[in-house]
């Protein structure tokens, strides 16, 4: 079951973040991208698991339609903030997760998986050893470089930023909770010492806007931010590696 759902978010991962362009984004109300779209999802995952099977193409045909479905409902109703963000690929996630419960031989079943069958065997076992070891580092890559990078951009502008002296509206909160996230990352990764650069950044970062408080809190901001998700998708990708 977890070879399956590894492989399945690697393939959503890219092809939600990496094949998914931000022309395809702002025209994904013309049916004709809505549906590239989705035949690039279905696709992606039909390559990297390498299923022929009858029931993987039935669950391909679920993920596609609920992916779709998903879509759809962010595109009409969700809008382009954090939440229905967050909704929609939360939604995304849980199916992939169904399908994994329902059919966790997918990958088994796949031609990675018994590559022993068409590979020489000195080759097979290189594949076998490193194929989801690569998709995860692929997928942690973008996960880290791109998704980060949209759902920072995503968090940021929901915070009320005007360019004045006063500070921004509850931005020592914000401040103080991503500082707190990140010192129990470095705690629980075993290196406290990143703590220290934690406070020299805050430092740098205060200095060089100490006359404008509320730029000085939206960078902070931001930068913490960044490096909370950084943290995050690295300690999720190094337990998935350690996993498989």
């Amino acid at each position: 079951m977890l070879e399956t759902f590894i492989v399945l978010i690697a393939a959503h991962i890219v092809a939600d973040f990496l094949l998914q362009t931000n022309e395809m984004v702002r025209d994904k109300k013309q049916p004709d991208v809505m549906a590239l779209h989705i035949v690039i999802v279905v696709f992606a995952a039909w390559a990297m698991m390498g299923t022929n099977t009858r029931h993987a193409f039935a669950a391909l045909a679920f993920l596609g339609l609920t992916h779709l479905a998903l879509d759809l409902w962010k595109l009409y109703y969700g809008g382009p903030g954090l939440k229905p963000f967050a909704i929609d690929q939360a939604g995304h996630i849980a199916v992939i997760a169904v399908i994994a419960a329902v059919y966790p031989a997918m990958y088994a079943d796949g031609m990675w998986a018994r590559s022993y069958q068409w590979l020489p065997y000195a080759h097979s076992v290189v594949v076998k050893e490193n194929y989801l070891k690569a998709l995860i580092l692929i997928a942690g890559t973008i996960a880290t470089l791109r998704t980060g990078g949209i759902v920072i951009g995503l968090f940021t502008r929901t915070i009320n930023f005007q360019g004045n002296a006063g500070g921004l509206e509850e931005g020592g909160a914000y401040i103080g909770l991503f500082e707190r996230m990140l010192v129990l990352m470095f705690v629980l990764m075993g290196h406290p010492e990143g703590i220290g650069f934690l406070i020299a950044a805050k430092s740098i970062l205060r200095f060089q806007a100490a006359d404008e408080r509320k730029m000085s809190e939206y960078i902070i901001i931001g930068t913490l931010a960044s490096f909370a998700w950084a943290i995050a998708s690295s300690l999720l990708t190094k337990a998935a590696l350690d996993a498989v």
